[in-house]
């Protein structure tokens, strides 16, 4: 997948189900696409053999890149 940019999220359109786009540059950073159209950063990661999602933030009160830092720091953490 491609990098996660203003123009990229901008151009996605919402589908009849959640969408999910995935950031190449950072591993499990993405942005969750609903139904409604809502856009949501989230963060991917494992603990043991469970998979966990984090909601960083809405896209709006959130940039690409500020939800990029957010997501390097929690991961560091995890």
């Amino acid at each position: 997948m491609p990098k996660i940019t203003k123009r990229l999220i901008d151009a996605t359109e919402a589908t009849g189900k959640d969408t999910f786009l995935w950031d190449e540059e950072l591993a499990g950073y993405g942005l969750k696409i609903t139904p409604a159209g809502r856009k949501v950063f989230v963060l991917q990661y494992r603990i043991g053999r469970r998979s966990r999602r984090m909601t960083l933030g809405t896209y709006g009160a959130l940039t690409a890149n500020q939800a990029r830092s957010h997501a390097r720091t929690v991961s560091i953490t995890c």
